[in-house]
């Protein structure tokens, strides 16, 4: 058990305390096979949400109904990912109502924002019409899926022409065209969500050492996060866990 848990969980409070450090390989241990039926020393979850608006189809429909079901969910130690806005994390956490010691995020708002991508108002005037034609009456929490099927051409075009002003569009994605228009004509934006990475990590006990390491990333930042956790019967056990980026980053 200690080697899938390992590889699965981790915890952070604070950046101030982001810094990285070395874990040691734990030894291999026997084929899975040889552990089925056997009895669990931890019960570990991990779940990609895919609380993602504008992102991931019907996120905020699916939001009340995940947080049901994670309230619900027995565990030792959860781990989630893809908890892209504060109102799903914190609909999440009060649910689970476990003590502030069992629940660790890294807060990485605003992290990786340099100001430079960004668009002339020109530059969105094509995808704008393409838009305004073809994403009528679509919510504007979905206006970036719809662009992205139905204006490809235009997002081809900033992509060969401008691809800082196609950053910014990306990054933000779950506005609607109005905000999208505003922000990336002037402060610009680099990070989707913000800049939050997505991941809530929740244990039946206190978690000690909580530690994370700041990944290189584009577009979504992404955090490796450790921790540990003292099972009773059982001692110390390591936890880690991460989110990978995805291949388009």
């Amino acid at each position: 058990m200690r080697t899938l848990a390992m590889a699965l969980f981790c915890g952070f409070c604070c950046l101030s305390c982001v810094k990285t450090i070395t874990v040691p390989r734990p030894p291999f241990g026997p084929p899975a096979s040889m552990c089925e039926g056997a009895p669990s020393d931890l019960d570990v979850v991990t779940f990609n949400a895919g609380l993602g608006p504008g992102i991931v189809p019907y996120s905020s429909e699916r939001a009340p109904h995940v947080v049901d079901a994670l309230a619900s969910t027995p565990f030792d130690v959860m781990c989630l990912q893809e908890i892209w806005t504060d109102g799903d994390r914190d609909a999440i956490v009060s649910r689970l109502g476990l003590p502030r010691e069992n629940v660790v995020y890294a807060m990485t708002r605003g992290l990786g924002e340099t100001g430079k991508d960004r668009c002339s108002s020109g530059e969105l005037d094509r995808l704008s019409a393409c838009t305004e034609e073809k994403c009528r009456g679509v919510p504007e929490e979905d206006i970036t899926s719809c662009a992205m099927s139905r204006c490809r051409s235009a997002l081809t075009h900033l992509f060969m022409t401008n691809r800082e002003c196609l950053n910014c569009l990306t990054a933000m994605a779950g506005h609607g065209s109005a905000a999208t228009r505003h922000v990336c004509t002037t402060t610009g934006a680099s990070r989707i969500y913000g800049g939050r990475n997505g991941i809530i990590m929740a244990s039946r006990w206190p978690l000690h050492d909580v530690e994370a390491v700041l990944l290189p990333t584009s577009n979504a930042n992404r955090v490796a996060l450790f921790a540990r956790v003292n099972v009773p019967g059982r001692g110390e056990v390591e936890l880690a866990c991460t989110h990978l980026s995805s291949s388009q980053e």
